[in-house]
This record gives structure tokens, sequence and C-alpha cells, in this order.
């Protein structure tokens, strides 16, 4: 089973310095996804989410715009599945190509990166939200 998610926000965390994205379910007792994310990454999300247009299309923008160039294709969602033992989570950036689904195996950051540019819903396989997600209740 699914459940959707939407970033958030993309932060800097003080002490590490590092970015942090955190994505949040939509249903009534919020949880939330913290996953740890590189600076080129974060920055993407953050300033796409945020919408500050680099002088120059960045990656993700060229990507975004391949795919949306391409006829018969686009991403139908991204997908949050799995996280080894050493914390790093997996994803997926599922495609519509000519009506057939072709999964790519990515990190979860390239894929929000490429998903939120291509308002592609975005989900978490519910074990990675049981077991890494944090529940608040209202």
């Amino acid at each position: 089973m699914l459940i959707k998610l939407s970033v958030k926000h993309v932060v800097r965390e003080p002490v590490s310095s590092r970015y942090m994205m955190i994505l949040q379910s939509g249903d009534e007792d919020k949880h939330y996804l913290k996953i740890n994310v590189g600076d080129r990454e974060g920055e993407a999300v953050d300033h796409w989410l945020k919408s500050i247009t680099p002088p120059r299309p960045m990656t993700y923008d060229m990507i975004s715009s391949i795919i949306n160039l391409s006829d018969g294709v686009n991403v139908s969602r991204v997908i949050i599945d799995r996280c080894d033992e050493c914390g790093v989570f997996y994803a997926k950036l599922v495609l519509s190509v000519n009506g057939m689904e072709k999964e790519i195996d990515c990190r979860p950051s390239d894929a929000v990166a490429v998903g939120v540019r291509l308002n592609a819903p975005i989900f978490a396989d519910v074990c990675i939200m049981d077991k890494y997600g944090i529940r608040c209740s209202k």
C-alpha cells in the first residue's frame, strides 16, 4: 500500500549543514518522512518550491524538458519504496511510455526534483512510513 506525500519543507540542518527534505502525508494524522539529501538536490527542490528561477536551466529542468518534449511519455508518480540498514532511501521514478509503465531506479532526491517539476504525485510505501515516518496526531 502507498501513502501519498507532498514536499513540506527543505531545510538545512544547523549542526551538520546538510539538507533535509521533509515530506508530509495528507491524511488526518499527519505522517512526516525526513530524508537527508545532497546540497545540489536540496537546493533544486527548495528553489523550485520557492519559485526561484536559476539564471540557466539546471539538470532537473533539462530532464523535465526532455520528458515534456517526448511524445507519449510522462512521469506518472514517484515512489519511495525501501530503505537499507544504513538509513539510505531508494525510490523509483515511474514513467508512462505510450501507455506502458516503466520504472527508473533512482535516489529519492532526484525523483522528487523531477517529480515536482512535472506535477507528479509522490508516494511512500506504508512500510517505509511505519518504520521511518513520524506521526503527529491533531
